[in-house]
């Protein structure tokens, strides 16, 4: 599903982990009342650590950081109070098949360390159409009202990423007036000529039957439309 590394990237949320509150820790453990507790928590302390971190990292190595982890989404007005100068990269797939894929991914992941029965339940955020909705939309409302400058987000296709990644990059780079050298955009065609699609297998996951897909997809309608999102399944 995912290969890991020393040496290659990951989600920076496990930065959050030192601070206690990250919810990667409820992607590794089931643990229904830390989740609850959460949910409301306040993310400042977590992400000023992540900061911390980061700052530490790059002592000897200055540089621009790029990370990724979707869980920012929910947060990026405390992301943009902290990094005021940050730029983001929004990519856009079919809600149905992230979720379908997500879902899988936890329940992977819970099975690897615990015998414990895989709750799906418990994660209505990320799993269940309405929930997932209200989250995507949350970004929407906080674009419309400024929370978010525009000119700080830039809407990728997911699919373009995979069918023609180059232009996708390029894309970003252009929208934030970032230089794309010749040695950069080499050194991206390498990496993509080494990672060839299904050089791990691929990852296998299952989708909701008709019925069940054609009920979900009504709560995506708003978001699909606004950012030109094509149904997958």
């Amino acid at each position: 599903m995912h290969e890991m590394g020393g040496r290659i990237p990951c989600e920076c949320l496990s930065l959050m982990n030192h601070s206690f509150i990250s919810d990667q820790m409820s992607s590794l453990h089931q643990v229904p009342s830390y989740d609850s507790w959460l949910a409301q928590a306040d993310l400042t302390p977590a992400y000023r650590y992540h900061k911390r971190l980061l700052k530490l990292l790059q002592w000897r190595c200055p540089g621009r950081w790029l990370l990724k982890a979707p869980s920012h989404l929910g947060a990026l007005d405390v992301l943009l109070a902290t990094y005021p100068d940050a730029r983001i990269v929004q990519t856009h797939r079919d809600p149905l098949l992230a979720m379908a894929s997500v879902t899988n991914l936890l329940g992977t992941i819970y099975w690897m360390r615990s015998d414990k029965v895989f709750d799906s339940n418990a994660f209505g955020e990320l799993m269940m159409a309405e929930a997932t909705a209200h989250r995507l939309e949350h970004v929407m409302d906080q674009c419309a009202q400024g929370i978010i400058p525009e000119q700080q987000i830039f809407n990728s296709s997911y699919q373009q990423l995979l069918e023609q990644p180059l232009v996708a990059i390029e894309a970003f780079y252009n929208f934030f007036d970032l230089p794309l050298t010749a040695k950069s955009r080499a050194a991206m065609q390498a990496y993509l000529d080494s990672k060839p699609k299904g050089k791990f297998g691929s990852h296998q996951y299952a989708i909701d039957d008709a019925s069940e897909v054609a009920a979900s997809r009504k709560f995506f309608q708003r978001y699909q439309q606004h950012y030109q999102v094509a149904n997958e399944i």
